[in-house]
């Protein structure tokens, strides 16, 4: 009986090693895939990049200094943050 029961075991285990085997290969063509569609997804983003800076009246330097810059909106500037230390109460 215990005879049985390891070759069944084995079975068992050759048809999961061959599931494991078949879920890899179905999970690295969705990585694949996923990979495609990111890089189409960027190269779409750099045309849409230099369509905005071909229609602009800046130059490539101004541009370069822009994206390099510290350069907040303006909403920012209305509301600083605050920095370190405990805010006061009204009472104090």
């Amino acid at each position: 009986m215990a005879r049985m029961k390891k070759e069944s075991l084995e079975a068992k285990i050759k048809k999961a090693e061959e599931k494991v085997a078949k879920t890899g290969e179905t999970y690295n063509a969705a990585c694949d895939e996923l990979n495609n569609l990111r890089d189409k997804k960027v190269a779409i983003e750099n045309e849409e990049l230099i369509a905005a800076f071909m229609r602009s009246n800046k130059t490539l330097t101004e541009v370069i200094a822009f994206l390099e810059s510290d350069m907040k909106p303006d909403e920012d500037k209305e509301h600083p943050k605050r920095r370190g230390g405990r805010r006061k109460k009204a009472s104090e």
